[in-house]
């Protein structure tokens, strides 16, 4: 497998910010990874600082939940007539007024520590496959892949389904980002985001029978 070094491609339009102006890079770059994802990933820098990629992550988020919120308030919930009568109405316990300001104000701030701590367990989880063995960025380089794979969310303009079109295109974004970031292969880092998954549902898997069980032994 051959990997053309950063230098050699044009570079991210977000990493051309100063150029371009900070909105036009921001959509430029978003337009790159929706219509040529591998060339998106061919062009972005296997290291050079947190700073760069964590911005563009944050305002991807930021953005999504702005949607989102303004979604929760202005359109009909589907599930809400599959709910009980005396529940009718609770769910005008979610964002609304001073409650949408709330999050529109905290939600960076989250976003930016959730990136971290998702960057740190998908970088466990590419060590323990193997996928780290060729890499030269380090964590750096798996920061970037979970950093730039936030452009999935701009999804969430799709109503009622957007969050599931984020989802699978995150994880393919994942996908590819480890795979020239890492220099490894889309297999193994195919492995290493659902090696997580696949610990939880195993340690729910065994609380739910720990329960089972001591239900059981009570009974006797």
């Amino acid at each position: 497998m051959s990997f053309q070094p950063p230098g050699e491609s044009p570079a991210l339009p977000w990493q051309e910010r100063e150029r371009l102006g900070i909105f036009t890079a921001f959509v430029e770059t978003v337009k790159l990874f929706v219509s040529a994802p591998d060339e998106a990933w061919r062009r972005t820098r296997e290291t050079g600082g947190y700073g760069e990629p964590l911005l563009f992550a944050v305002l991807a988020g930021w953005a999504a939940v702005l949607v989102s919120t303004l979604y929760d308030i202005l359109l009909p919930k589907p599930w809400k007539n599959l709910l009980p009568a005396e529940f009718a109405g609770r769910e005008a316990l979610g964002p609304r007024g001073v409650g949408a300001g709330c999050v529109a104000i905290v939600a960076p701030l989250l976003l930016a520590g959730a990136l971290y701590v998702v960057a740190g367990v998908l970088h466990a989880s590419l060590w323990v496959v193997g996928a780290l063995r060729g890499s030269a960025s380090g964590f750096e380089g798996t920061f970037r892949v979970v950093s730039y794979s936030m452009v999935s969310q701009v999804a969430n303009v799709v109503p009622y389904v957007g969050w599931l079109v984020a989802l699978v295109w995150g994880f393919y974004l994942q996908v590819k980002g480890a795979e020239r970031l890492h220099r490894t292969t889309a297999g193994r880092a195919a492995e290493a985001l659902v090696l997580p998954l696949a610990v939880v549902i195993v340690l729910l898997l065994l609380v739910l029978a720990g329960l089972f069980f001591a239900i059981q032994r009570s009974r006797f």
